[in-house]
Parts: C-alpha cells; structure tokens; sequence
C-alpha cells in the first residue's frame, strides 16, 4: 500500500508564518480521506492554525536557547473505515520530534509508529529544543500507513546525508587511545553510552553531495559551549554575553558555517572521511572525535594545518582540531563537535575567521579572548571568509558587568535607643542588585533601607550582590563617623531648586525688611504682591530647564518577554542634552522591585515605543498588592525631572 502525506509548516524560533496570538482557526486538515489533523482543545491548541486547509504550527513564542515540551497541540484522528498506522517527522536537524500524549520519551516517530482504529484520535505534542543553530522553519510530515506493512527505514531521514550499507556492523565506542589507522574514537561528555547501545561508523570513498555554493554564515558564541573549558561568560541577557568587568572572556567563530568542501580549500583532497551515528539521544550532544590516518595523507601539508569538519545541512563546520599523537606512519587528530554526522579530515583549510574589537584591533583566528576594562555595552565582530572568497559577519554585544558598591546613610547622626532608618546607598550600573542587611543582633534584613533602635558604637553591616554574581559590602558605627564602603556611592539627587540659593535668600530679606518698615500701608502689599511675581517667573524660567517626562503609557505585563511595557515614553531637556533616564518599579511596600537606567547622552529627547523594563534573574512581580512606576530624568547640568508615580496592580495590564 502508498504511502500518503500532507506538508505543513513548522515555526521554530522568531520566523512567523501566522500570529503568535491567533486564536485556533475551525477545521481540520484531511490527509486523503485517512486521517484529519486538528489543533487540540486545550490551550497550546493554539499554536496550530487551519489556513487554507492546510496546518501551520507556529512556535515563535517559545524561549531561544531552551528545550521546551509543550503537550497536546494537534490532534490526529483516523477518519477511514480500517486501522491506520501513522508517525510523524521534520527536517530540522533534530530541533524538533513529536511525541503522544504528555510524555515526551514517547516519540512518535519512525521506529516507533502508533495504530489508529476508525474514529480514534491521538494527542501530539512536541519537544523544541533553540540550543543549537538550525533552520528556523520547516516541514512536518504525517506519514499514513498500513497496520500490516513494515516501517522501513527512509534515507530521506537518515540524519547524517548518507545511506549506510546494510551489512555494516555497529562499531562498538572504543576508549583505546592508541587506535590503528582509519579508526576512530569518540567520547561523549557525562560519560559512556548506555549498555546495548552503541555508536554506528562507516568510511565514505568520496566527498557526500554538497548543496549549493554561497557566502558562509558566522557565528559567535561562547568558547566553552565547545572547549570544556571556563569562557568567563557569566550569562546570557536579550543575546548579549555578560562578562565581568576586568575579567578576559573567550568567545569562538567554529559555529559557522562553510556552505561546500571548495569553499574549505580549492582542491579538497580529504585524509578520511567517516560518518558516525550514535544512539539518538546523543546525536547533537557535544563531544570529543578521534580519527587517526595515515601520514602520507599530508605530502604537502604538515599535519598541525588539518581541520576535522562536519557536514550539516547549512555546510561545513570547521572544528577545532589538533595533533595528539603523531608517527612516521600515522596521524592521530582530535576535534570537539556539536553533534553528528559525516565527518571530513581536511589536510589544509583556506577559511580565515578574523574578530574587530570594539576599538577598532583586529585578531585573527577561530576563537578571540580578550578583556573589557570598564562596564558598559559593546560590540565584538566576526568576519568569516572562505576558499572562494565570500564573506560573512557576525556582530555580538557584550554585556560588561560592574562589581555594584555600597555605603550606609544614616548611621553617624542616628540616636541610640531611638527608631534610626538606615538607607544603602548602592552603585550599579549593570544588572539587578539585592542589599542585605547584617544587624549587631546577627539579624538579616534583605531591603535597600532597615528601621530598628541601635545601642550608641553598634556595628551594622551591608552587602549588595548582583544577579550575575558581583558582590560589594560596607560596615558602619552608630553614631561613630561615616561608613566605610568598597567605592563610588551613588546619591539621590534632588530636583535642582528652580531659583538659585543667592537669588531666593536676597529676595527672602528684601521682603521681609519691606514688610517690617510699611506693614500698615498700601505700599507694602503692593510691593508684596511685585516681588511674588518676580520669584515666581524667575522660579518658571529655572523649572523650563528642567529635564521633563512628557508621555507615559499605560505599563502592561509581558509574559512572553518577562518585561513591562510601557507602550509609549518621551522624555525631554529643553535646557540641555539628556544624560540618563531611570525608571524604577516599586511593591507597595517601597521596596524596589526592579529598576532600568538608560544613559542617553547625545539628544535632548529620548522615545521609545514600547520602553520594556526587563525582570529577569529571578526576581518576579508579587501575586497580589499595588505598584509604582516612576521616571527620573537628569540633564547633562545635573538638572533633575521627575514623572508623577503611576499607580498600577497586577497584572499590570490595562
């Protein structure tokens, strides 16, 4: 019996086909009168559409760099009068593989297919996993079959590009280190494979097809998603890399892709070629290759020149490779991968990876390690270049993160006995801080500010750590002198006083003499009344110059993003350029909740719509209570605005 098939799109990451937010469309999509798709009646139902007839998965919502179930999205019902037997695959590289019911390990593939009776359906979710690079859309495929024929394997999925002889007996994984010529020994991260698995390798003659030449792709990415070893990327923010400041960081190009073998070297004359398949759960795993070949594979190279590459379906990954053991007859090469599949031995590669630092240095070489002196934003880029000549660039910012500050107010004028508020005063350009608090008692209050009654020369300490890791600390005496901290305090600066203090105190006397020599005439209410409206457009003229918050939308939760948004904000500096915009969030306890600074600098005007205050690192909006949202601008005269507080509850939303 034929077999029959339908095509729909599959949405992986951020590439919309449909609305993330569209509501489930009626119908279903037939598959020649056997069987009916459907998108399923709960709520993740709603990733999947009828259009047209056909079904649309749309998964653009979902988290990037994360492996996601989501259950129960579409529906297969068997619509034919006898039992079917039906799976379901993709083309993405094993970025995406259905299964039944709520249980993820029950894949519902090609190994292990389901029957249909008449009229019974069965729930499908999926597994997406946005660690790894691959393509962002592509095709699902619902296979019908007969109950009674066997499930033969399809070279179309066979993940490695090639087909393997059927008389090619598994290799079982060897852990010898001193192999024989053409073996090959691969070792997984976390250890070995499980018992009666086993890892499938076969040696190619030839080159497998290549797809169509083009520019390469770069790619960036932390080193040691790859080396094993510590890159200093401390996290990974709205695809940014933090980094500390002061502190070198490692990032590595070996990601990109080379999209044919000419593209490596012009006359591509590989030392061994070997396709390597272990169990399904391993195969885009990270680990370790070994392939030894013979010496006389290098009569116009030197062996420390070769590259082990991995065929993919966008090309050819470059993988760092080195020399572990060398003889008169044999060469034993090592490389660290992404996965699995066809892997290539090249005696030379013409691919040049060459990274721009931010200052304007260029380094050449697959993997860049440098150091950021000063905390702010910055840009590194990758140029790629391959064989033929086509380039490619990649540009990566780097979050370069601050050790916060801290020092005690309060401390020195506090009475003993008496209710003191102790404030910190924290310095923390990048991140969210949390301040704790250490009381004589041996208390801890977590808090920017803490009320208690101190004995005189008590000793309280602070600590401030921020959501990446980076600490700073403080002590004060009450009543002892100022508190000692581990740098640049930050102050809260008031609104700068409309009239200068010279100004307000010579017209303050002047006032008061008149009204002391005509307080019973006409005159001096007449006067009174002049010098009133002198301060008071003196005190207008000096208020224009503020900095001022011309529009604030209504702030709404973001669920998908982890953010608030506010869907419109203008701030403006008539007297000047605008040099930061802070926004804070506070729980109607007055704790800060969450607080976003941006430095401006270079206009007098800043937009944004939507402004989204991220509010992430593990800090959450409380279920129940109010909120405050207020801005704060200041100019490049150290003139500050402030917004009215603008109320809110959750979910925030309007």
């Amino acid at each position: 019996m034929s077999l029959n098939r339908i095509v729909a799109t599959l949405i992986v990451v951020a590439v919309v086909a449909v609305p993330a937010t569209a509501a489930v469309t009626t119908g279903t999509d037939d598959v020649d009168g056997k069987v009916e798709l459907a998108p399923a009646g709960g709520p993740n139902g709603e990733y999947a559409v009828i259009e047209d007839g056909e079904l649309r998965i749309d998964f653009g919502s979902l988290n990037d760099r994360a492996t996601t179930t989501v259950d129960d999205v579409v529906t297969i019902t068997a619509s034919t009068d006898e039992p079917v037997k039906v799976w379901v695959t993709t083309d993405l590289s094993g970025r995406a593989h259905a299964y039944t019911g709520t249980d993820p390990e029950a894949e519902l593939g090609q190994a292990n297919p389901r029957t249909l009776q008449p009229g019974d359906s069965l729930s499908v979710g999926f597994v997406v996993d946005t660690h790894n690079e691959g393509p962002d859309t592509g095709t699902l495929t619902v296979t019908v079959g007969d109950p009674d024929e066997e499930t033969t394997d399809d070279p179309d999925d066979d993940p490695t590009g090639t087909e393997t002889p059927e008389d090619t007996e598994p290799t079982e994984n060897d852990t010898e280190t001193d192999i024989d010529e053409g073996d090959v020994e691969v070792t997984f991260d976390g250890g070995d494979i499980g018992d009666g698995e086993s890892v499938n390798m076969t040696t190619l003659d030839s080159l497998p097809a290549d797809g169509q030449p083009g520019d390469p792709e770069a790619i960036i990415e932390p080193a040691s998603i790859l080396s094993q070893n510590d890159d200093d990327v401390l996290a990974i923010r709205d695809s940014a890399f933090v980094v500390a400041e002061g502190e070198s960081v490692t990032l590595t190009g070996t990601r990109s892709y080379i999209r044919t073998a000419n593209a490596i070297t012009s006359d591509p004359k590989p030392a061994a070629i070997v396709s390597i398949t272990p169990p399904r759960e391993l195969r885009d795993q990270p680990a370790t290759v070994r392939i030894r070949v013979a010496r006389d594979k290098f009569t116009e190279t030197d062996p420390t020149e070769a590259r082990i590459g991995r065929q993919t379906p966008e090309g050819w990954q470059l993988l760092p490779t080195q020399v572990v053991q060398m003889s008169t007859d044999t060469v034993l090469l090592e490389a660290r991968t992404y996965g699995f599949s066809v892997f290539t031995v090249f005696p030379e590669s013409q691919v040049t990876y060459q990274w721009t630092l931010p200052n304007g240095t260029t380094v050449a070489g697959d993997d860049l390690r440098t150091v950021f002196e000063e905390p702010g934003r910055y840009n590194v880029t990758l140029t790629v270049t391959d064989a033929d000549g086509r380039s490619n660039q990649a540009r990566q910012q780097i979050l370069v993160n601050d050790d916060p500050s801290v020092s005690i107010k309060g401390a020195t004028n506090a009475t003993p006995g008496e209710q003191t508020t102790l404030r910190a005063n924290v310095t923390n350009e990048i991140g969210n801080a949390t301040v704790t608090w250490t009381l004589p008692s041996g208390e801890t209050v977590v808090g920017e500010t803490v009320t208690r009654e101190f004995e005189s020369g008590a000793t309280v300490r602070v600590a401030v750590e921020d959501e990446f890791g980076a600490t700073g600390e403080a002590e004060a005496t009450i009543g002892a002198g100022a508190s000692s901290g581990n740098g640049v305090v930050a102050t809260v600066q008031d609104v700068v006083s409309p009239v200068p203090a010279w100004a307000a105190v010579t017209l303050a006397v002047i006032a008061v003499a008149l009204a002391a020599l005509l307080i019973r005439s006409q005159l001096v209410q007449e006067a009174v009344a002049r010098i009133y409206r002198g301060v008071k457009l003196l005190r207008d003229a000096f208020a224009a110059d503020t900095p001022r918050v011309v529009t604030v939308g209504t702030p709404t939760w973001n669920p998908d993003r982890d953010c608030i948004d506010i869907d419109e904000l203008r701030v403006e500096s008539p007297g000047g350029l605008l040099d930061t915009v802070e926004i804070t969030v506070t729980g109607e306890d007055g704790e800060v909740i969450v607080r976003k600074q941006i430095e401006v600098g270079t206009a007098s005007t800043y937009t944004a719509t939507p402004e989204r205050i991220s509010v992430y690192g593990g800090v959450d909006l409380p279920a129940e209570g109010g909120y405050e949202i207020q801005i704060r601008a200041v100019d490049d005269r150290n003139h500050v605005g402030t917004s009215q507080p603008i109320q809110a509850a959750r979910p925030l939303s309007s």
